[in-house]
């Protein structure tokens, strides 16, 4: 019986967090982000401030979520393409699978990660970071594919990850200026063997 409620309490837990993104999303979407405070998003829900903050730290916590999920589902990508033994192959399937899912959140969430991540105050962005999976399962493709002698082997599997992730983000952000007009899975699909034409040995 005990089991049973806890579940129920998850269950309740779980949806007021949806909601608090959800609407919060739709506030900084119509508003602004800078325009739309915690109390604002409280008040839309019927929310106490204490609620906010037992499921989200802060508005920028709001933002992240859906690539704080990403982290994770680059682990599942990651286990997927395994058995792809041509390693740029595997990578080519890896970059072009996590613009799928990038397209799912779409680019208005995108904007909104990039409008927070850039903010003049911000001290360490979450979208460079070393520590996330996007750059650890990289540069382990990458470093697969030169012991195969498949990547030049001049430059280090690091730079070179450094080097497409820069691309990549360049894509990621001319998606947003053209407010998702067009396929970001279809762009990549196109870039990607351009960028290989030059990473591949000589």
């Amino acid at each position: 019986m005990q089991k049973n409620k806890i579940t129920k309490r998850k269950q309740q837990g779980d949806l007021t967090r949806q909601k608090i993104f959800e609407t919060s999303l739709h506030l900084f979407n119509k508003h602004g982000y800078e325009n739309v405070t915690v109390d604002e998003i409280c008040k839309k829900l019927g929310l106490s401030k204490g609620a906010f903050y037992t499921h989200f730290k802060s508005k920028d916590q709001i933002i992240l979520e859906d690539f704080i999920h990403l982290n994770s589902y680059y682990e599942e990508i990651y286990r997927e393409i395994s058995t792809v033994e041509y390693g740029l192959g595997k990578l080519f399937l890896f970059q072009q699978k996590a613009m799928e899912q990038l397209e799912k959140i779409g680019y208005k969430a995108v904007k909104l990660v990039y409008h927070v991540e850039t903010h003049p105050e911000k001290k360490k962005s979450f979208l460079i970071s070393k520590k996330h999976n996007l750059y650890k399962i990289t540069e382990e493709l990458i470093r697969e594919a030169q012991e195969k002698g498949q990547v030049r082997g001049d430059k280090s599997a690091a730079a070179i990850t450094e080097t497409l992730l820069q691309i990549y983000r360049g894509i990621l952000l001319d998606w947003c200026l053209n407010n998702g007009t067009y396929s970001i899975s279809g762009a990549i699909g196109q870039a990607l063997p351009l960028i290989y034409a030059g990473i591949k040995p000589e």
